[in-house]
């Protein structure tokens, strides 16, 4: 028997045990109800890497993830290196549940946003607004204000 073969029974049959039970209805109210971010740049990242918000609610509702860890992001006005790391975390949690690859899995143990800065904390706080170049501002605003819309 093939390596590959033995690699992909073993996962077959932890996904078929992995149970998942649906999750309470989250007040999407607090995560601008998935249609972007309070920070314009931030709706600007999403929106040219064609990030899929509503996946991120069918993953709470099916998969148990607790959605409301990324509430920071969606709500906060700075665009640090912190919103950065968070975005881009969602970003590949988003691209593994496109893939398929999170289909009949629990995530209600996944914790997000846990980096820890340690001793250079302040490193988090940088304000990457200072790097954009004056004028671009009219066309990130631009390309930001086209919010997906979210699918009932």
């Amino acid at each position: 028997m093939k390596a590959s073969t033995i690699l992909v029974s073993a996962l077959a049959t932890l996904v078929a045990a992995a149970p998942t039970e649906k999750r309470a209805n989250v007040d999407l109210g607090l995560l601008n109800g998935l249609q972007g971010f309070n920070q314009v740049n931030l709706n600007y990242l999403t929106n040219i890497n064609s990030l899929d918000l509503n996946l991120l609610g069918l993953l709470g509702q099916q998969n148990n993830l607790d959605i409301l860890q990324f509430q920071g992001l969606f709500n906060q006005q700075a665009f640090d290196i912190q919103a950065i790391l968070q975005l881009q975390q969602l970003n590949d949690l988003l691209l593994f549940a496109n893939a398929g690859v999170l289909n009949g899995f629990d995530l209600g143990g996944l914790g997000l946003n846990q980096l820890q800065f340690g001793l250079i904390d302040n490193l988090r706080g940088i304000d990457l607004q200072q790097f954009i170049v004056p004028n671009v501002v009219t066309q990130v605003q631009t390309v930001a204000s086209q919010i997906f819309v979210v699918k009932e």
